[in-house]
This record gives structure tokens, C-alpha cells and sequence, in this order.
């Protein structure tokens, strides 16, 4: 049976330990770590040896393999590389990043292989070029110096780091498609006709209420809304849902509505205060409120797309009304996340 390095490592040190232990207790000794007896120390050690014993993964470094076309594809232009798609050891297309941790294993048809640091890598005219990494055996310096191979030599290409960083495979392009065609709709809704908004104003500052913004707002009934977002203003009615969408909703046990109210019925706001722990109530009473028909292209959008860069997907944000401003909030999977 096949032991990993690192199984061969705890056994001889939890061996070392139970021999201490020995030694020591012949001299009536005591001998604790921390909190810890020896008894007790060299027992954890010893069930961390067997659990690992025959993994053939314990602190095994995950490997990805790159066919040559796409291996050609990525490496003849890297000025902008930052990211490659490759294939886990599930066979499935992914995305890595920070590709400055990753290191190229290229397999040669004479058996031998090189290393080479993936951010030096580069394809040109049936050449690559990167710089080998060499490590000798239990020393940490590395010398590190240019390699050239022909392409035609190499059979196989892996990919190695301690800190890989994977994310589903997804096509740039499409998705650039896909959040131009939504941005390009929402630039055209904004670019003409006229909306209502809420002015609360006061002597010391003014808050703005505008439809596809999202607010948490207490109604003289007592109503709560969390995270509702505005569906329309009249000069003097608001329509509201009672939570970001359908989603939220059934996370919470709810059901999504739209609740009309009187613009005048409005108690107070709850706005999430600078540092973002605890929220503010501004009450609605401390403020005038004026509603205003404006042209929409003098307005900022309330909602904007962008692309997942984890999963490629477009999200939808949506404006938040906080201390510190407006902020962003997307949605998934009933659950709400900052815009970073």
C-alpha cells in the first residue's frame, strides 16, 4: 500500500514523540503542549497518520491539463493574459486566475520535462519560450533561468499551483454580448420620456426616492419593507414590492407584492449607517416631502448590469439608498450581495 509523503512524515514524528514520552516518563517527568499531555498529543498524531494513510492527494498539488491548440491559442499573444482556460482532473473546462502562481509542466517525447513559470510562457512560430524553475532538494533557493523548446517535442502540457483559483468556463464574448444588448436597453429607457421622483427634503440635507431603486421603508400602517424596490411614483402615490423580487421572497417565507401607498403615508426610512453594521431611522416627519416630474436623461439609472467575472453571468444591480449614498445590490439565489 502506498503511503503519501506527508503520512511518512506524521508517522515518524508521532514515532519520535511516543519515544520521548518514554524517555521522559522513566524520569518522572510531565511534559504538556499548551493544554495538551504527551498522551493525548502523540494519540491525535497517530489518528492524523492513518487518516491519511494510502491518500494519494493529502497536500497533493492540483493539476490541469491544456491541449496544444489551446495551449497555441492563449500563449501567442500573453501582454493581456490574465486568466487560462484549461481542464480539472474531472475533465471539465475552467477558468484559472492569478496566473502567477502557476507553474507549466511541459512533457517532452523523450521522457524528460520541463517547468517553467506559466506568466513567462510564450508560443511563437513553433517555439516556446519561458523561464525553468529549478529546485534542488531540500534547499528553498530556486535558479531560475530562460528555456527554449520546440513545440513539436513536447507531448503534454500540465498545469500546477499550491493556490489554484478555479471558476466555471464561460465565453467573454457572449457575455459582453449579452450585458451590451441589456446595457443598451437601459441607456434607451433612460434617454427619453419623463418619471416622477420623491424629494425629502430637510435643512440639513435632501433624499432622493426614484423608481428601480431599492429602500427600506416603514408605512404609517406599520407595513415593513426590506429591501423593497420602488415599481412606480405618482404625484402622489409610490408602488413598492415588499422585497427585492420573487426570490428573496420565498427565501423569507413571503409572498412578492406590490403594495401601493400614498407618498404622505411614508413613516420613516431605515438606512444602513457608514461602517455597515447597524441602520439609521430617518423619520419622514423631519422632511418635506416634494414629488417631481423630471426628464429621465437628467437622472442617474437606479439599475445597472455586469458581468459575474466568477460564472460569466450578467447581474442586475440595483441602487440601495444608504448613509453613505446609493449603493449597489444584486441577487442570487434568494440571497442579496454588495456590489464590490
Amino acid at each position: 500500500m502506498l503511503r503519501t509523503q506527508a503520512g511518512n512524515f506524521l508517522l515518524r514524528l508521532a514515532s519520535y514523540i511516543i519515544n520521548l514520552r518514554v524517555a521522559v516518563m522513566q524520569k518522572k517527568y510531565f511534559i504538556k503542549f499548551g493544554t495538551c499531555n504527551v498522551k493525548t498529543f502523540h494519540t491525535i498524531l497517530l489518528f492524523i497518520c492513518f487518516s491519511t494513510y494510502g491518500q494519494s492527494n493529502f497536500f497533493e498539488q492540483p493539476k490541469y491539463s491544456i491541449p496544444s491548440d489551446d495551449f497555441v491559442t492563449q500563449f501567442s499573444d500573453t501582454s493581456n493574459l490574465s486568466r487560462i482556460y484549461c481542464y480539472n482532473k474531472k475533465e471539465k473546462k475552467v477558468w484559472l486566475t492569478n496566473v502567477r502562481d502557476y507553474l507549466l509542466t511541459l512533457k517532452l517525447k523523450d521522457s524528460n520535462s520541463k517547468k517553467i513559470e506559466l506568466v513567462s510562457a510564450k508560443y511563437k512560430n513553433g517555439i516556446v519560450e519561458g523561464v525553468e524553475l529549478r529546485r534542488e532538494a531540500l534547499r528553498k533557493a530556486s535558479a531560475n533561468r530562460p528555456v527554449t523548446l520546440n513545440f513539436s517535442d513536447v507531448s503534454s502540457i500540465t498545469i500546477q499551483s499550491y493556490h489554484s483559483v478555479e471558476s466555471p468556463y464561460f465565453d467573454f464574448d457572449s457575455c459582453k454580448k449579452i450585458w451590451k444588448w441589456k446595457t443598451d436597453s437601459l441607456s434607451e429607457h433612460y434617454s427619453n420620456g419623463k418619471e416622477v421622483v420623491l424629494y425629502l427634503i430637510s435643512k440639513k440635507d435632501s433624499l432622493l426616492i426614484c423608481a428601480d431603486a431599492c429602500y427600506n421603508i416603514n408605512f404609517n400602517d406599520n407595513i415593513h419593507i426590506k429591501n423593497g424596490v420602488v415599481q412606480k411614483i405618482t404625484t402622489d402615490s409610490i408602488y413598492i414590492s415588499n422585497s427585492f423580487d420573487s426570490n428573496t421572497a420565498k427565501v423569507n417565507n413571503g409572498e412578492y407584492k406590490i403594495l401601493r401607498y400614498s407618498v404622505y403615508d411614508i413613516k420613516n426610512l431605515k438606512l444602513l449607517d457608514r461602517g455597515g453594521y447597524t441602520y439609521k431611522n430617518i423619520s419622514a416627519s423631519d422632511y418635506n416631502i416634494v414629488p417631481l416630474e423630471m426628464e429621465r436623461n437628467k437622472l442617474v439609472p437606479s439599475c445597472w448590469f455586469k458581468i459575474n467575472s466568477y460564472s460569466g453571468n450578467v447581474d442586475l444591480f440595483r441602487a440601495v439608498l444608504t448613509m453613505s449614498g446609493f449603493r449597489g445590490i444584486r441577487e442570487e439565489n434568494g440571497k442579496l450581495y454588495w456590489y464590490e
